[in-house]
């Protein structure tokens, strides 16, 4: 897809989370990689999603003065901008997922796999 940055996001619910990419969120492509299990852990799957309705900010501060460029802060963000938001916010509650900090336009929720999202251009 032009245009879109592919997300990666671990999951031991790789087909439960597969199903909630796309049906309840409505991302267009959901691959899936299966991983061998990692020291006793469960079977993991690595998901790529790709959507143009995402948008990943990352930031990172580091203190350049010193010896070491120590890292004091690091934020990530992803964004979700759906072009049904109606249609997202009852997909969502069907799901029993809750939003939070709702303000205006914008609000948050957190997935099955423990990830915050944040939804902008909800209706008021």
């Amino acid at each position: 897809m032009i245009d879109v940055t592919p997300l990666g996001i671990l999951t031991e619910q790789p087909e439960s989370s597969r199903q909630f990419y796309r049906t309840v969120l409505g991302i267009e492509r959901v691959q899936t990689c299966t991983l061998p299990p990692a020291d006793g852990a469960g079977p993991q799957a690595l998901l790529r999603l790709e959507s143009p309705q995402i948008e990943v900010f990352s930031s990172e501060t580091r203190l350049l003065e010193r010896t070491t460029n120590a890292v004091i802060g690091v934020e990530h963000r992803l964004l979700l901008k759906p072009r049904d938001p109606q249609g997202l916010i009852a997909r969502l509650e069907s799901a029993g997922i809750a939003l939070t900090d709702r303000h205006g336009a914008s609000a948050a929720f957190e997935d099955l796999n423990g990830i915050r999202w944040e939804l902008r251009g909800l209706p008021n």
